[in-house]
């Protein structure tokens, strides 16, 4: 198959978004005709619990905009996979959704997938007039600047928290830190003085997660590992010069037993339900992690002891007083890409997709149909039982779908989150999770996406795990920081130094 220019791996994402978001095309601007065969749209898309695949809000969706989907679903665990057979095979669908960046960049340099650029100008208002100008280097192609894909919009920044066990904090006799100091000395006394009451001194995790959160409050204002400095430059967290004042503390609380042995594991996304097991065994005292754990962890150790409670604090004050959480990506990390083989009638999917970024497409994929989602109150829909009463009960029957992209907003969000209630008329669990979300407003910090540059996709990948061996081998207490830094040096010259000049130099693009 003949390579095609990058654009068209966002051009891809956008139609499949647009296919399954159901928009009233003739809605759209351009809008397709209403009368007439409905508009055949193939379609491949991972399914993953709760998500069903049977939906009530399919036949909705293809009635709303005169369309048939026929929709493959495949299982997430091997998606790349299947991705690569129907390449090989030469019978590639209208769309394809994709989860994970890295199968746009190999849909892309395969040539399967057309650009969106002009196509979102004429057709999506909706989808753009959502962007905001510090949201384009999110969505544009490092190469050549295009869009490629329609995404997943969550345009709301709460979503972790710092959490700490309030019934820790009470027999230990402390309150909830507000400096650096006062969060090593609660970290200590976590460690020494039976915090969980159970009688062994020896069993209690001062502090467990994603060590990434840390690296906030020492200003590396990231939770991955590229950053933007205070100068506007992008680079590896690694070469940013509050790194080792990072690396230093981390390997201080693991030397003094305040850091979890086991961090690089429970740390990972991938193993989070490791981490969410020592949260609820009672042996954990500290972390940041979704603030709905703090709702969850609560409500399983109260089954046993009805003192236990995981309390949401501010972010972490570093040494320095920086005081940050990392915000909600707005991209939800569901895209959807137009192919070759949808090219002709990507105007139209365009305009589908568009849909379900205003107007009655929002209203459909959030509340799902009037009178059996949802009822009008006052002229605004409000999600009636069993779709109000928890996210996975709206998600089986098909509302806030998020295998596929959409507009999911604020308003539904918060309807589910309270159950319809107001705060006071919360359980006490309930009013922990809605805590968790509100009380880190100030503080939101937005991480820069990690480009995948040239340079990146040669060896970044292997550059970067090496970098974070070198950094838990000093954590650990098996290497020195001075023999961090000879090493980091070799790296730098192996290949660190051209990822970072090319991602500064794509950065500079994305932003003009």
């Amino acid at each position: 198959m003949a390579k095609r220019n990058p654009a068209m791996v966002v051009a891809f994402m956008l139609s499949a978004s647009l296919a399954f978001s159901g928009g009233s095309a003739q809605q759209s601007a351009g809008g397709a005709a209403k009368t007439g065969e409905p508009l055949n749209i193939s379609v491949l898309a991972s399914i993953w619990p709760p998500y069903e695949q049977t939906k009530t809000i399919f036949p909705e969706i293809e009635k709303a905009t005169n369309t048939k989907l026929t929709i493959e679903w495949a299982p997430r665990d091997g998606y790349r996979d299947k991705i690569s057979t129907i390449l090989a095979s030469g019978k590639l669908p209208d769309v394809i959704i994709i989860t994970n960046p890295l199968d746009k960049e190999f849909l892309k340099n395969q040539g399967a997938i057309i650009p969106l650029n002009d196509l979102l100008n004429k057709y999506a208002p909706n989808y753009l007039s959502k962007l905001k100008k510090e949201d384009y280097p999110f969505v544009r192609d490092i190469s050549d600047g295009n869009m490629y894909f329609m995404s997943l919009l969550i345009d709301f920044p709460p979503s972790l928290s710092t959490m700490v066990r309030q019934d820790w904090l009470d027999r230990c006799g402390l309150q909830a830190p507000k400096t650096w100091d006062d969060w090593l000395n609660m970290l200590r006394a976590f460690r020494d003085q039976d915090a969980n009451g159970d009688g062994d001194k020896t069993n209690e995790i001062p502090y467990s997660g994603n060590i990434r959160h840390l690296q906030l409050a020492f200003g590396i204002k990231s939770e991955s590992l590229f950053v933007i400095d205070d100068n506007g430059n992008y680079l590896s967290v690694f070469e940013h010069p509050a790194y080792i004042d990072f690396l230093t503390a981390m390997t201080g609380m693991y030397k003094e037993g305040l850091l979890d042995k086991e961090y690089v594991t429970r740390g990972l996304i991938s193993k989070l339900t490791d981490l969410f097991v020592i949260m609820d065994n009672g042996t954990l005292g500290s972390t940041v992690t979704f603030a709905e754990r703090a709702r969850l962890s609560t409500e399983v150790l109260r089954q046993k002891n009805p003192k236990a409670t995981w309390t949401c604090v501010t972010p972490i004050t570093g040494p320095k007083g920086v005081q940050l959480i990392p915000a909600r990506s707005k991209f939800g990390g569901t895209m959807a890409v137009i192919t070759v083989a949808g090219e002709k009638k990507a105007k139209q999917i365009v305009q589908v997709l568009d849909f379900f970024f205003g107007g009655a497409g929002e209203k459909l994929i959030n509340y799902g149909v009037e009178g059996v989602h949802h009822k009008l109150v006052d002229g605004k829909p409000v999600l009636q039982s069993p779709y109000i009463d928890g996210f996975v009960e709206a998600r089986k029957a098909g509302l806030i779908f998020q295998p596929f992209p959409f507009n999911w907003l604020k308003d539904n969000y918060m309807q589910i989150l309270t159950n319809g209630k107001t705060y006071d008329q919360l359980t006490d669990t309930k009013k922990i999770f809605y805590r968790g979300l509100f009380l880190n407003e100030g503080y939101f910090n937005i991480t820069p996406p990690t480009l995948s540059t040239e340079a990146y996709g040669k060896n970044g990948i292997e550059i970067m795990s090496k970098l974070e061996e070198l950094e838990a081998g000093v954590i650990f207490g098996r290497l020195s920081i001075d023999e961090f830094k000879a090493r980091l040096a070799k790296i730098k010259t192996d290949g660190l130094d051209a990822i970072t000049k090319q991602g500064a130099e794509a950065w500079k693009r994305l932003n003009k």
